[in-house]
């Protein structure tokens, strides 16, 4: 007889034919499941019949599995067609008459995974060369996030945090030294620019040419981490020009 309500495409038809089933055998819950199948379940009126011949379990797995094979091929490559499977399975899960907490949450998760990778397609799409487009990245991220109740606590947000840290100790680093603030290191770039003056103003020709720059750097206000700096680089040229000066005078002796 089930055979037959399989075959039948006309909902009428296959009415009667599930009735004729309950009158022989209503303790089949195969006859259920067809019912669920063909016209849903939901008012639960399938599952209050069934309750009351002892086969509620057996139908609310039956649904389950339902469910379970509803879900499975459930569109879900972007935000976009995830949103809509996840609509379409809750309606299902209605249609039913029952819910499926665990492939709900494993569609939410998918949610919020697909809204991580928007946010990092933000994040990959713009360009972040200066602080200025790095902002305005962070700035689309925030947004997003926002629009989406995501949170900012994303990979996204860590990764454009990230660029814009650089960026800053980029600024503020001047000769390879860095600066606590920024307006600390615009001074240093000042400094450095003058303390270049010094050390251009004159050729280092003689050995106490190198003693009379590094005393005017030495007594220049300039940043005591530049003045060291400086008197190292001094120093080193100094060393390799007593190297040079030591070669030339052995090879006139000899």
């Amino acid at each position: 007889m089930l055979e037959k309500l399989d075959a039948s495409t006309d909902p009428d038809q296959a009415l009667d034919t599930i009735i004729e089933a309950l009158e022989i055998n209503p303790y089949s819950v195969d006859i259920y499941e067809h019912l669920v199948k063909r016209f849903g379940d939901k008012d639960c009126e399938v599952k209050a019949l069934a309750t009351a011949f002892g086969c509620e379990e057996e139908l609310e797995d039956s649904k389950q599995i339902l469910l379970e094979n509803y879900f499975e091929p459930l569109p879900v490559a972007t935000l976009e067609d995830t949103k809509k499977s996840k609509e379409q399975f809750a309606a299902y899960c209605a249609a039913l008459g029952t819910t499926a907490d665990d492939l709900m949450k494993a569609m939410d998760d998918i949610i919020v995974d697909r809204k991580h990778k928007c946010a990092l397609g933000i994040f990959d799409s713009m360009p972040k060369a200066t602080e200025e487009e790095a902002l305005a990245v962070k700035d689309a991220i925030v947004e997003f996030c926002q629009k989406e109740e995501l949170g900012e606590d994303t990979p996204a947000m860590a990764k454009i945090n990230t660029v814009l840290a650089q960026i800053d100790q980029d600024i503020r680093t001047v000769e390879g030294i860095e600066f606590e603030t920024r307006e600390i290191a615009s001074q240093a770039k000042l400094d450095t620019a003058a303390i270049e003056e010094i050390i251009t103003s004159r050729p280092l020709i003689f050995r106490g040419d190198f003693a009379e720059l590094s005393t005017k750097v030495q007594n220049g206000s300039f940043n005591d981490e530049l003045k060291k700096l400086y008197a190292d680089r001094l120093d080193k040229t100094l060393s390799e020009f007593d190297k040079k000066f030591n070669l030339a005078k052995n090879e006139n002796i000899e």
